[in-house]
């Protein structure tokens, strides 16, 4: 394998940051490379305190009825659906 190209972080967000790898493999190990990494990376976040970020979907009853249907319309929107 030869050694990663680790760039800086593509995105930075407010609770965090998006990291980009970049590697090259055989032909067909290309699976089993990135699961080792991702498991390398897992481990020195795990011993650094850094917690992977989850995507989560908040859900609170009782509230508006309006935003409540507005927010059912973004979630149920299609991917190349116009805004209303």
């Amino acid at each position: 394998m030869a050694p990663w190209n680790a760039g800086r972080p593509s995105k930075s967000y407010p609770p965090g940051f998006q990291l980009k790898l970049k590697m090259t493999t055989k032909p067909g190990e290309q699976y089993a490379v990135r699961k080792k990494a991702y498991l390398l990376i897992k481990k020195l976040f795990d011993e650094n305190g850094i917690d992977f970020a989850y995507p989560t979907i908040r859900v609170i009853e009782g509230g508006d009825a309006h935003a409540a249907a507005a927010a059912h319309e973004v979630l149920t929107a299609g991917p190349n659906s116009e805004p209303a």
